[in-house]
């Protein structure tokens, strides 16, 4: 009788997963009217801090959030709010 081999399941591209991020953070920024850190984002939005971060940097270079220094913190919100 022959063993069947359980298939590797396809890894995810990275570009993909911070894509996938950037959406989340997006979607919870647009119920915000003054934004919110970058460490309030990963908690509400479930992920780790590195990628919410990654995915914060990628809604910023599409022009989709502006980053500013408020005082000793760091305020992300969409852009047009």
């Amino acid at each position: 009788m022959a063993v069947k081999m359980a298939e590797k399941a396809e890894p995810v591209s990275l570009v993909y997963e911070i894509g996938e991020s950037a959406g989340k953070v997006y979607q919870y920024l647009s119920k915000k009217e003054e934004g919110d850190t970058p460490a309030q984002i990963a908690k509400a939005t479930g992920l780790e801090s590195t990628m919410s971060a990654m995915a914060v940097g990628w809604l910023s270079r599409e022009n989709n959030v502006s980053v500013e220094r408020a005082g000793r913190k760091i305020q992300v919100r969409l852009i047009g709010r």
